[in-house]
């Protein structure tokens, strides 16, 4: 991406990871377990494929907390109770920040479609954009994001995340 670009604002990193996802997704006839996508100033793109290798533990951070929704993504009351459940968590300071969600899911939940209606609850960590404007979180400044999923059989529809995020100040960009 080009130096002028603020990516502290824009170019939400799950709408570069859900669209490559998605394609493979339909190349392998299943979603991959675990995606990890960042952005920085760089004249290249690049994508890798790896195998996934399981922690007990998210990456970026040692504090996570776990949420769990009974709604269908379909609805707000889906985000809303992710959010309800993030009150009393500390947002996280201005700049670049880390976030990994894992989700765990009943194995007829298409996980990629949860993507984005989870980070669009994450108010509480990230900040909002405009004191009106709902669902729409600072996510911009997610510089480093990792997704990951694990089935549960008996789990049905219901979804239980587990979020981790951190400051990233060794991320080498500015906010205008």
């Amino acid at each position: 991406m080009k130096e002028d670009v603020d990516l502290l604002d824009q170019r939400d990193l799950d709408n570069y990871a859900f669209p490559l996802s998605s394609r493979l997704s339909r190349a392998w006839a299943e979603p991959p377990d675990s995606v990890w996508v960042g952005k920085k100033h760089s004249r290249v793109s690049t994508a890798a494929v790896a195998s996934v290798v399981a922690t007990d533990r998210p990456s970026v951070s040692d504090d996570w907390v776990e949420v769990r929704t009974t709604a269908s993504t379909e609805t707000s009351a889906y985000k809303q109770q992710i959010r309800d459940q993030l009150s009393g968590v500390e947002q996280l300071p201005d700049g670049p920040v880390a976030v990994e969600i894992s989700f765990l899911v009943g194995p007829r939940r298409n996980w990629l479609n949860l993507w984005k209606p989870s980070i669009d609850a994450l108010e509480a960590l990230l900040g909002r954009t405009t004191p009106t404007s709902q669902w729409h979180p600072r996510d911009g400044r997610i510089v480093a994001l990792g997704l990951h999923r694990r089935v549960d059989e008996t789990l049905g529809n219901d979804v239980r995340l587990a979020i981790a995020s951190a400051p990233r100040p060794d991320a080498p960009l500015s906010s205008r």
